[in-house]
């Protein structure tokens, strides 16, 4: 039975739809969170939940102003509705690596072909960058997905007329403004650079007026100004610290982190596409003749010949350089992809010389077996290893077949299977290959002793991921000089928490001095202290009477509570009978994060070595 378009049309949507929602989501609890960004920003989501102030973003009760504020209301609605898991903090990035797949099919399809967006969207699916930015939490996957649907939309109005235009410009302008609500200005301005040049390569600037300036960018101000006008209100450093400070001072100035050379984002295309790498020479080539060839009937060809690589010189230009930075530019790259094997489709001739797509796996099936020999992590590490290399050697070998039979077409599936699989067994194995451990062990030993009134004291350090696996109702005591203004010369988690500080002095209540640590160690209440191990040697100087609980990677616990004491909370538990943490359901309300109590002075601390239980190990 043949299907008619529009049934075809159906079932591919939903078809798409369901390998997607599969596909992007069976992983997101399969590793630990990786610090500091997702241990940072989800903290700061759920204490948006706890406090009921869905304005001021904070973390650890220390404002923090450097992002907008629609990802973290996404998170808190993702908490609210299944709790505080690892799998939920990776849902909103998850879903919107679907939605960015998803939108790029149906606006290929109306673009070109069927053909090129199963091929567009099979690209942009199954690659290491697109894939794996989606199962990281932060933001950099939901502006990607939140600019890349506006310059879709952008393109299909160009193509479009009367009421579908303004439709799909409508849809532009809502894309942007929840862009620049997700991460500032780049929600606007790649846009209106993108657009903007394009017109300007044609030499249109009169079509500018049938975009819908007039009404678009008032909508898109409409969509920011009253969270941004709230949070000004509340914070009145906001703007000068937001749009000065982390907008252009972080494009043009040094000091931030992640300094890299202009030539970073050229590697991470090349290593972030496999194994798709080695056609987008011939796509581009391909896309600009075709733009040469039809002229203004090809205008879209050049606007996606423009995007993408306006996105890696705007990148290229600071110092600062993250490869998820480049998210916006990825569905554009695999569209002129796709396309171009589409093409390719129609001439078979055209194959010799493709092989080297199908020699990706084979070369990464053998590096990974390879590199069993040498593994240094866990067993099950190098089982995953195993794993990994011997199916992407295979289907490497196996498309290798197909294509010396022109059959480009199943080789290509062939190969964006073994790389779609390869990447999942990959997710697992992330914590190897990353230099920041989880805190989830640490959380594990603490938390059966864990009481309502326990402090919890973190010594010059802060590990942004342990209030979401302990999910505390105090704040986490952060010991460090905080009076030291040089605190400001590096780019990491004590000038976020000092500029807090700065601004909003109430968060000194447990953002303590070291003068303040034995008179707060002294006290009545159970507590537990985290050590750095570089600080292990200045703590046992000064406390030698700790009591040790464990070590873990780069801490160590201490606690003057006996070891393997479980302690009866006193005021409630932290998870309900169900195993969920206690977080406010949607629609109501939970009680404010009470702050740390004031430490007693310093000059009344005694020794604690008369509460001697085992000094720690050196």
């Amino acid at each position: 039975m043949t299907l008619s378009p529009a049934r075809a049309a159906r079932l591919d949507l939903w078809l798409l739809l369901a390998l997607l929602l599969i596909y992007f989501l069976i992983m997101t609890g399969a590793r630990p969170l990786n610090i500091p960004d997702e241990g940072r920003y989800p903290e700061v989501a759920r204490e948006m939940l706890l406090s009921g102030d869905f304005i001021t973003p904070r973390n650890n009760g220390v404002v923090f102003l450097d992002k907008p504020a629609l990802y973290y209301w996404l998170q808190a609605l993702s908490m609210a509705v299944f709790g505080v898991e690892v799998w939920t903090i990776r849902l909103v990035p998850a879903l919107f690596g679907a939605f960015g797949v998803f939108t790029t099919f149906v606006a290929v399809r109306r673009l070109y072909s069927r053909r090129a967006a199963w091929l567009s969207v099979m690209v942009l699916a199954c690659q290491p960058l697109y894939f794996l930015s989606s199962q990281y939490a932060d933001m950099n996957m939901e502006v990607g997905v939140w600019i890349a649907v506006s310059l879709l939309a952008f393109l299909i109005a160009d193509q479009a007329r009367g009421a579908a235009r303004t439709r799909w410009l409508l849809l532009m302008y809502l894309s942007a403004g929840a862009a620049f609500l997700t991460k500032g200005l780049i929600g606007v301005v790649f846009p209106l650079l993108i657009v903007g040049s394009w017109v300007a390569l044609r030499g249109r600037w009169r079509d500018i007026t049938s975009y819908g300036l007039g009404w678009g960018l008032p909508l898109v101000a409409a969509i920011n100004l009253p969270w941004y006008w709230l949070v000004q209100r509340a914070n009145p450093e906001f703007l000068h610290y937001f749009f000065i400070y982390q907008q252009f001072d972080r494009f043009a100035a040094s000091g931030f982190n992640n300094a890299q050379p202009w030539w970073f984002y050229l590697a991470i295309l090349a290593g972030g596409l496999l194994p798709w790498t080695v056609l987008l020479p011939g796509a581009t080539r391909h896309l600009w003749r075709r733009w040469r060839t039809e002229g203004e009937t090809g205008r879209r060809h050049l606007f996606l010949l423009i995007w993408p690589w306006l996105v890696v010189l705007f990148f290229t230009l600071p110092e600062s350089k993250i490869s998820s930075y480049l998210l916006p530019a990825v569905p554009a790259l695999a569209i002129t992809i796709g396309v171009y094997m589409d093409s390719l489709l129609r001439q078979p001739a055209a194959s010799r010389g493709l092989a080297l797509v199908a020699w990706t796996p084979v070369a990464v099936g053998t590096a990974f077996l390879t590199g069993i020999f040498f593994w240094k992590g866990s067993d099950a590490g190098r089982l995953l290893a195993l794993g990994m290399g011997l199916q992407w050697l295979l289907a490497g070998i196996g498309a290798l077949w197909l294509l010396d039979r022109q059959r480009l077409l199943p080789a290509w599936r062939t190969v964006a299977a073994s790389t779609a699989a390869g990447l999942l067994l990959f997710i697992p194995l992330v914590p190897e290959f990353t230099q920041y451990s989880s805190s989830r062990p640490l959380a594990e030993r603490m938390r059966p002793a864990l009481r309502d009134d326990t402090l919890i004291i973190s010594y010059r350090n802060y590990l942004n991921d342990l209030p979401l696996y302990l999910q505390p109702r105090q704040r986490i005591i952060v010991v460090d000089h905080w009076d030291d203004p040089r605190l400001m010369d590096r780019d990491n988690w004590r000038r976020e928490f000092y500029l807090g500080l700065r601004d909003h002095p109430e968060a000194a209540r447990w953002l303590l001095l070291e003068k303040d640590l034995p008179g707060l160690l002294q006290g009545p209440r159970p507590w537990f202290l985290i050590v750095r191990r570089a600080e292990l040697a200045h703590i046992q100087r000064r406390f030698p009477g700790l009591q040790h609980w464990g070590s873990f990677d780069r801490v160590l616990l201490f606690s003057n509570m006996p070891p393997h004491q479980k302690a009866t909370p006193e005021k409630r538990s932290l998870t309900n009978s169900a195993g969920r943490p206690n977080v406010a359901p949607t629609g109501t309300s939970a009680p404010p994060l009470p702050p740390a109590p004031a430490p007693a002075p310093a000059d009344t601390a005694r020794s604690l070595a008369t509460a001697a239980g085992r000094t720690a190990p050196g």
